[in-house]
């Protein structure tokens, strides 16, 4: 273990913000959760806080600055919460469907909260801090919940998203993030199946000075299902990509859906969607996640609000840092932000493990508008098309490996012979215009 260290990690499920008519002018609600936070350094920090409800990062603690610093009088503590700190016994605080758990062990910090039942409805933040086995340091953040459901028509199952930040005792930093939803429901969607694969291959020439190939031209295979449309089909979600799995030589395969047709779908459902890529920081990387915004019809008639409720939620936070120098601002507790993170209305880069960018991201941080990858910013070109019915219809590619967010045309094994096919001709045509060299 090196000498001087410092890792923090973070996990906040749902991070909501809301406004209304009838609050202050200006002042914004923040809450939901839930939410754990894991801190280890060497200058004997270890704490690990788990949170349900999660109100911002400072109101667990006004209680003591109000009663105990202003007043002299024992503070209670905040009730919906378990902290545990160096030398500390673990905490675990427990209500009817709300688990809090921190820890606080040699080597090792653990926060975790879960809310509702976590096989079925349930929605779980964990948040870690290990030394490893090499003397180096690990900080992971997870988030997962199973169903979530906002307005009438929209819900999300299966929602996972993860990141972690591995620092050796030389300095060699690893970082990984993935964001994954298993179905997503989406009333108003229509999805288009091809008949078959493209007959027309173009390919490309990575050498300066020749001119473009022949398009390669192979025979079309048949899609299942070909030439069929889905009504509201249910979609999932892979780092950066939609897909629709369908039956396929006895088995299943993933096929890319337009990401502009989907955020057409809730955006005709009331609902604004965006995805918020992996953002590289100093110390370690903040994981991707998905924003909505959403205006909550007017609550029946109540003291409290009038009125309809803009809220604006962030699904999946996760932020873990490692730094081998604790005086440096180390990214994963709750009230840090990323480092270089953009303005607001705008995304940051994207970079991935060592600081290379992801697949499909260029270096403003901004996914492509292709088939099944979600735009970095609103008003791309529009891959959908709309029927007399006035439903978005989107007509579907083979996503090959669902963790690439870069979908193709084809079948794997065919797209294997054209990708052979082309290197073929393209070898070909060099030789026979540079001639072979004599060694």
């Amino acid at each position: 273990m090196a000498d001087s260290y410092a890792a923090a990690a973070s996990a906040n499920a749902i991070d909501g913000t809301f406004t209304n008519q009838s609050l202050p002018l200006a002042f914004v609600g923040q809450g939901v959760g839930p939410e754990a936070d894991a801190t280890l350094d060497s200058l004997g920090t270890a704490s690990a806080n788990a949170y349900f409800p999660y109100i911002g990062p400072i109101a667990p603690g006004l209680p003591g600055i109000f009663l105990g610093a202003l007043f002299g009088l024992p503070a209670p503590e905040y009730p919906f919460g378990a902290s545990a700190t160096a030398g500390s016994k673990p905490a675990n605080v427990s209500y009817p469907g709300i688990t809090l758990h921190a820890e606080s062990g040699a080597g090792s910090v653990v926060g975790s909260a879960t809310v509702g039942n976590d096989g079925v409805s349930g929605a779980t933040s964990v948040a870690r801090v290990d030394q490893t086995v090499d003397g180096g340091l690990s900080a992971t953040a997870d988030v997962a919940f199973n169903a979530l459901k906002f307005g009438s028509n929209f819900s999300l199952t299966g929602f996972q998203s993860h990141a972690e930040t591995v620092v050796s005792a030389a300095g060699k930093r690893v970082t990984s993030s993935s964001l994954s939803i298993a179905r997503m429901t989406i009333p108003g969607l229509r999805i288009t199946i091809p008949p078959a694969t493209p007959g027309n291959v173009p390919i490309p020439v990575p050498v300066p000075g020749f001119g473009q190939l022949p398009v390669f031209q192979p025979p079309p295979v048949p899609f299942p299902f070909g030439g069929q449309t889905i009504d509201a089909p249910d979609i999932g979600f892979v780092d950066g990509t939609f897909t629709i799995t369908l039956p396929f030589a006895g088995g299943k395969q993933a096929y890319a859906v337009p990401a502009d047709a989907v955020l057409d779908a809730f955006r005709a459902g009331g609902a604004n969607l965006s995805y918020q890529p992996a953002v590289q920081t100093k110390t370690g990387i903040t994981g991707a996640s998905f924003n909505v915004d959403y205006t909550v019809p007017a609550l029946p008639p109540n003291p409290y609000f009038t009125g309809a409720v803009p809220t604006s939620f962030t699904l999946g936070g996760v932020t873990t840092g490692v730094s081998l120098d604790p005086s440096t601002a180390v990214d994963g507790m709750p009230a840090d932000l990323p480092t270089g993170g953009a303005a607001a209305g705008g995304l940051p880069s994207s970079a991935g493990t060592d600081n290379v960018l992801g697949a499909g991201v260029d270096s403003a941080g901004v996914l492509p508008s292709g088939v099944g990858e979600v735009p970095g910013v609103a008003g791309s070109a529009a891959a959908a098309q709309t029927d007399q019915s006035g439903l978005p219809t989107a007509t579907l590619r083979l996503a090959a490996d669902a963790r690439d967010a870069r979908p193709i045309d084809g079948l794997d094994v065919y797209l294997l012979l054209i990708a052979v096919a082309a290197v073929g001709v393209f070898s070909a045509t060099i030789v026979r215009l540079t001639g072979v060299k004599q060694l």
